[in-house]
């Protein structure tokens, strides 16, 4: 299952109609928010949509960013995705022309 996941304040209502647009483009057959209340910057969703992986899923983020407030976070993120055998795309990282990086099994990192 190619799943989105997005992360925005409720302020910044276009932003998040344009990443969920992308999302859909990017072909997600779900797409999950997290939005941000205040200072609040938990992401309860993007939890469970990590803890409910399967082996083939690819979680597609607008940039790598979304995964995490700081790098440890995300890096720690991404070798969570990459154990439960599921791919990663950012779709930042495809519109700067990068080509994604596969890894053993065919799943695409990038």
């Amino acid at each position: 299952m190619v799943i989105g996941y997005l992360r925005g304040r409720a302020e910044d209502m276009d932003d998040l109609a344009l990443q969920r647009q992308a999302l859909a483009e990017a072909g997600c057959e779900q797409v999950i928010e997290d939005l941000a209340v205040g200072r609040r910057q938990e992401q309860p969703k993007l939890l469970q949509v990590l803890g409910g992986l399967q082996v083939d899923d690819v979680l597609v983020v607008p940039r790598m960013g979304t995964l995490g407030r700081s790098m440890a976070e995300v890096v720690r993120r991404v070798q969570y995705i990459a154990a439960a055998g599921a791919g990663l795309r950012s779709l930042a990282a495809s519109r700067k022309g990068l080509t994604p990086q596969r890894r053993p099994g065919g799943r695409r990192w990038g």
